[in-house]
Order: C-alpha cells, then structure tokens, then sequence
C-alpha cells in the first residue's frame, strides 16, 4: 500500500510538471501573440497547430472578395466623377477614405492595438497606420495565414472592419446610384453593370467577413457551416440594404444622407468594444 501510494504522487507530481511546463509555454506563446490573440499551443510541442487546408482556402477566397470589392468601389468612384454625379461622388468617396482611415486608426492606435504592441513607438505606428490604409497589411497578414501557418484573428479583424465600414455602407450608396440614376439617360451604358458587380461583390464581402468572424468563436466550425453563415449573411445585407436603398429614393434628395448616416453608425457600433464586463453587441 505505502509503494502504492508513493507511485500514485510521482505520477501526481509528474503530471503536474506537465502541466506547469506547457503554462509556460503558452504564456510565452501569449507574450509573443502579438496584436493581442491568444496563440493556441500544444501540450508538447508550445507551437500553434496549423491551420487546416479549408481554413486557407477560406482565407484565400475572403482575400479575393476583399480585392475585387476594394477595387470595384473604386472604379464605381472614378465613375461617378466622370460622369460629374457630385453626390454620389461625394457619399461613395467619403465611404472609402472613411474606412480606411477608421480602420487604420482602430488597429493602430485604438482597441485593435494589442498589449504587445504597447512598447511601440509613435512612428512604428504611424507605419502601420500607412501600410492598413494603402491596403498592403491585409495581404502581409493573408500571406501569414495561408503560408507560414500565422493565426487568423488579425486577418479577420482586417476583413470585419472593410466589410462593415465600407462594404455595407457604399452597397447602399451604389444601391441608390443605380434606383435613382442608373437607368437614366444621362448615365453610361457601364453603369449599370459596374453598378451591379460592386453591389454582388459589397454584398459577398459582408457575408464572408461575417461568417469569417463567427468561425473564430466556434470551437467546432466546418467549411459547410461557414459557407452556410456567409450566405445567409450576404442575403441577410442584402435584403436590409435594398430596402433603405427604396426608402432613400423616395425621400431624395435628403434622405439618403439620413439613411447613410444611421447606418455607418450602426456599423460602428457592431465592432465598438462593450463596456467593461458587459458582454458582445451590449447595446442590443
């Protein structure tokens, strides 16, 4: 019985030196983290397991929408000047910088910023400042993900701000452009088109962007249940857009800017962090 007993305490005293070399490996794994996402880390190894191949394809596809829609909304911009609609112009543009501008500022300087940032100097922030509104850190990010195995919260954060604070409002300017304008005569016959693939392209950007970021709070997340999420939320957008796309038209030319206003707020408010132990989307 004594032998007994004393073999049941080195095991006891065995695993708990397991236990307490694998904390420390991940709370290295969380000093390092970098951005403030936790870095999962294996009980033997300390590493970050890699992601799987769906997971990258994911990654991959939300980086292609994230392209096509930024690059859309520009070249619906660059019609609207010239084709001197000012106001459209004006909303759209103003959409654009705005978002880049508050989502470099969020993840530069606001509550994007992680601890392990807090050492940074002011200049290696404005840099990062720059490369999140010249859209390069997106990609530097995506490259992290699909090729070195890098976690994926940063990339997903990128994606939720250009979906909610671009992709969602300018939908509802483009919306209004092809209601109001498109079908007039005075439009080019590009309009409309253009029109309608930046509009596709806004309402699969806030889908994925999404259902990207509901994945980072399942534990259990398949490529179906995010293919699933991402088109019910796209569909979801959609639907809600058109319907105060309808609403600006019938109030034009006042409505709109109501109408735009309400709903960037309302955006962000979604990524605005809660109140100190309150608990996600609080005002709801």
């Amino acid at each position: 019985q004594v032998e007994g007993r004393a073999n049941s305490g080195r095991q006891a005293a065995s695993i708990d030196c397991s236990v307490h070399r694998a904390t420390l490996r991940c709370s290295g794994a969380w000093s390092m983290a970098g951005r403030g996402g936790f870095q999962p880390c294996t009980l033997d190894e300390g590493v970050g397991p890699a992601l799987p191949r769906w997971e990258k394809s994911i990654v991959l596809s939300a980086l292609l929408v994230h392209v096509a829609d930024v690059g859309l909304d520009v070249l619906v911009v660059l019609l609207f000047f010239s084709s001197l609609q000012w106001g459209f112009l004006l909303s759209s543009a103003t959409v654009v910088l705005g978002a880049w501008v508050v989502s470099g500022l969020y993840v530069s300087f606001g509550s994007g910023s992680s601890a392990g940032n807090l050492g940074e100097t002011s200049l290696e922030r404005i840099q990062r400042f720059l490369l999140n509104f010249t859209q390069i850190q997106i990609f530097t990010e995506a490259y992290r993900c699909i090729f070195q195995g890098g976690e994926t919260d940063y990339f997903h954060t990128l994606r939720l701000l250009e979906a909610l604070l671009e992709s969602a409002p300018n939908a509802l300017v483009q919306l209004y452009a092809l209601v109001l304008w498109a079908g007039s005569s005075t439009a080019p016959a590009l309009a409309v088109p253009l029109l309608r693939l930046s509009v596709f392209a806004s309402f699969a950007s806030v889908g994925l962007g999404l259902a990207m970021w509901e994945q980072k709070v399942q534990f259990r997340a398949s490529c179906g249940y995010i293919t699933g999420v991402a088109l019910l939320r796209a569909f979801e957008v959609a639907s809600r857009t058109l319907t105060l796309a309808l609403f600006a038209a019938l109030t034009h030319p006042f409505g709109v800017w109501w109408v735009l206003a309400l709903d960037y707020g309302v955006m962000v408010l979604i990524v605005a962090p809660p109140p100190s132990g309150g608990p996600a989307l609080w005002f709801f």
